[in-house]
């Protein structure tokens, strides 16, 4: 063994002796580094738990339409805003009231949009009114079709309940909780009414066959969040004597924007079919020709309801219907 050699030999003995470790010394650890992402981690965790806690709450209270509305400091605020938006809006009634003119938009034959028709005063009492009968027995529910895939909407219908799995109408909501239907306000069956008249006076035959206006028996309404949507379907399920001669359909839209899709026949897929935009305030009314048009809501805008409205974010859409025209019941009495 070499002088060298025998020179390491007893450093590293002497090494052992004072328990020296021959192991490199572990790196240190700046206190920002591991101690920081080992914080953020947990932050990220409790606000996660936070958020899935604050949906259970909203989901609690999913059918409150006034959950998520202006806070009640800002309500005084928000109703001085309505009442100069009312305001401007009867000017407007007022104007549009002394043309000749009659006020809408053909999409197809028998299918008519008034913009802006209803007032936001009337926008705002149908919410009122809607908020009270969806938290009462019979009010909204979230349907369930046969399949057991579950809507992507809230629901609720006053005059005749529509059952989303035998597409049907009934007086009981038997798919659900057996709960009566609400009899449908006759203030909503002359607003529809209303409606129906502008409507016909821009086209007249949104009328179908009937010889005399609707009289709806039938509102179902719909409030869809910012993912809700429904697929293309023809409204279809009223009596035999309304389809075949053509009896209307009113649909008012309140809150968030929405794509509305129609064609006179199911698409194929990826074909492109029309789509109109519906805001608050909108009527939509299709009856004659148009009343098997295929329709669908394929998109809400979240943060477009106007500012003054006193409902939750989301969208709002009332559908009024005769299940039989009253002229048929007529002639058989």
């Amino acid at each position: 063994m070499s002088d060298d050699d025998q020179a390491a030999m007893t450093q590293q003995l002497r090494a052992s002796d004072s328990g020296a470790s021959t192991d490199p010394a572990p790196p240190s650890s700046d206190a920002s580094g591991p101690t920081a992402a080992v914080a953020a981690s947990r932050k990220r965790k409790a606000d996660r738990i936070q958020e899935r806690q604050k949906q259970q709450a909203l989901n609690e209270h999913e059918l409150d339409l006034f959950l998520g509305a202006p806070p009640v400091q800002q309500q005084q605020q928000a109703l001085a805003d309505a009442e100069r938006a009312y305001q401007r809006e009867d000017a407007r009634e007022r104007l549009v009231m002394s043309c000749s003119t009659p006020s809408g938009s053909e999409l197809l034959p028998g299918m008519v949009l008034l913009k802006g028709f209803l007032s936001p005063q009337e926008q705002q009492r149908l919410v009122d009114e809607s908020r009270a009968m969806g938290l009462a027995a019979g009010g909204f529910y979230k349907p369930t079709y046969a399949s057991g895939a579950k809507c992507r909407l809230h629901q609720m219908c006053v005059g005749r309940h529509w059952n989303v799995v035998t597409e049907q109408y009934e007086q009981q909501r038997s798919n659900f909780d057996n709960a009566s239907v609400q009899p449908l306000p006759a203030t909503w069956a002359a607003l529809a009414t209303k409606s129906l008249e502008a409507a016909v006076a821009a086209d007249p035959r949104v009328q179908g066959t009937c010889r005399e206006l609707m009289a709806p028996d039938i509102c179902v309404v719909n409030y869809y969040k910012k993912a809700g949507r429904n697929g293309m379907h023809i409204d279809k399920d009223e009596s035999e004597e309304a389809m075949r001669m053509g009896s209307p359909v009113v649909s008012f839209s309140i809150g968030s924007a929405a794509d509305f899709a129609f064609c006179d026949h199911y698409p194929a897929p990826h074909e492109g079919v029309p789509v109109v935009r519906l805001e608050s305030g909108d009527v939509l009314v299709f009856g004659g020709p148009s009343r098997r048009v295929v329709h669908a809501l394929t998109r809400v805008y979240p943060n477009t309801a106007p500012e003054w409205l006193r409902m939750r974010p989301g969208r709002l859409n009332l559908t009024f219907r005769e299940y039989r025209p009253r002229e048929v019941a007529a002639l058989e009495r």
